[in-house]
């Protein structure tokens, strides 16, 4: 009975040695596993408030609105030199030399109301990030 059960024991341990060295590549000896990578990138922006110039109680003409444009790297590695920007934003532009994982790279800017975005009735911009 003890030697059928060794042999089982035995199998078994075979069996999850083979199937750890499959997970990890194979049975290489030089030691390396390849590791995953996942770049990627998440964008937001908000509308985080209006000196309303005017104190009419909402956006109009000439009134100054306050953006933020946060970029979060929600990937697995860590990026280089990302660029957040948004032409219609005063800074339009912000660089992040590095970029961790989880970590954010924010751009905040104002913007002025035009005449053509009161005609509108939209004040339409894009933020992005290269």
């Amino acid at each position: 009975m003890k030697t059928r059960t060794t042999k089982k024991i035995l199998i078994l341990t075979l069996l999850l040695s083979t199937m750890l060295l499959v997970a990890c590549g194979g049975g290489s000896s030089s030691g390396g596993a390849a590791v995953a990578q996942n770049n990627s990138l998440a964008i937001a922006k908000t509308l985080d408030g209006n000196a309303d110039e005017d104190a009419s109680g909402t956006v109009s003409l000439n009134d100054t609105l306050t953006y933020s444009v946060t970029v979060t790297n929600d990937g697995t590695t860590t990026l280089n030199n990302v660029v957040v920007s948004d032409a219609l934003l005063t800074p339009n532009s912000n660089t992040c030399a590095t970029l961790a994982p989880l970590a954010t790279c924010v751009l905040t800017g104002t913007h002025v109301v035009a005449q053509a975005e009161v005609d509108a009735a939209t004040v339409d911009n894009t933020g992005s990030v290269t």
